[in-house]
């Protein structure tokens, strides 16, 4: 059963449409402004480069009766991503030598996110641009990052050609580099591997799955 605390105060005369999820943490009330029939729909994955954005919940897209695109939406996980975003940085995530990682991606907005992801891990961030922005930025660095989280397609230089050239230099060989991309295919995944990467993550950066990625970085320091 759920309680009505917290919510909007509202017209008495009005009407509010919602669906209740219920969760682990209890059932929550997910409003909206219409509710349609029920219908069968075909759902397709979403296409590049909407595919490598981090919108938790949005699962793919489908085509109405009538031809009109939507979002196809898993509210569990819509709302588990909403709830981890609200969340304070857990308190064994920040400690008093943070984290350092160099964010190297050619989307703005992309960078925003996982910034963002990062800093409630408890991590400092640096990010670049391309592939050549962040060899320069490494170079010229008195102290570099503890990971790199690197994306595998930019201009001027790639991600694969980015992380061939750090295991080539003397300086930079030994740095962990991590391949954050929306191509989930073996190919790349193999190129990557043979390229010298640590892992190779999918963009949605779930949260729980980064924390567990940047843990055993966080011990080897």
């Amino acid at each position: 059963m759920c309680d009505n605390e917290g919510l909007p105060t509202r017209n008495p005369q009005s009407r509010v449409m919602v669906v209740v999820v219920d969760t682990n943490d209890g059932c929550v009330a997910v409003g909206m402004d219409d509710m349609r029939e029920e219908a069968d729909l075909l759902v397709r994955p979403l296409p590049p480069p909407f595919n490598g954005m981090p919108w938790p919940g949005v699962v793919g897209a489908a085509l109405t009766a009538e031809g009109h695109p939507m979002a196809a939406l898993d509210l569990e996980a819509l709302i588990g991503g909403l709830g981890e975003s609200r969340l304070p940085a857990p308190p064994d995530a920040v400690d008093d030598s943070p984290l350092r990682v160099l964010v190297v991606d050619d989307s703005h907005t992309y960078r925003t996110v996982a910034t963002q992801r990062l800093l409630q891990l408890g991590a400092t961030v640096l990010t670049a641009d391309n592939g050549q922005q962040a060899l320069d930025l490494l170079n010229g660095a008195d102290q570099l990052p503890d990971l790199v989280m690197l994306d595998i397609e930019m201009p001027v230089l790639d991600g694969i050609e980015t992380l061939k050239a750090i295991r080539r230099s003397r300086r930079l060989r030994e740095l962990p580099v991590i391949i954050a991309t929306s191509r989930s295919g073996n190919h790349y995944r193999e190129m990557a591997e043979a390229a010298g990467c640590q892992d190779y993550l999918p963009k949605n950066l779930d949260p729980l799955r980064l924390k567990a990625v940047l843990e055993p970085y966080r011990r080897d320091r």
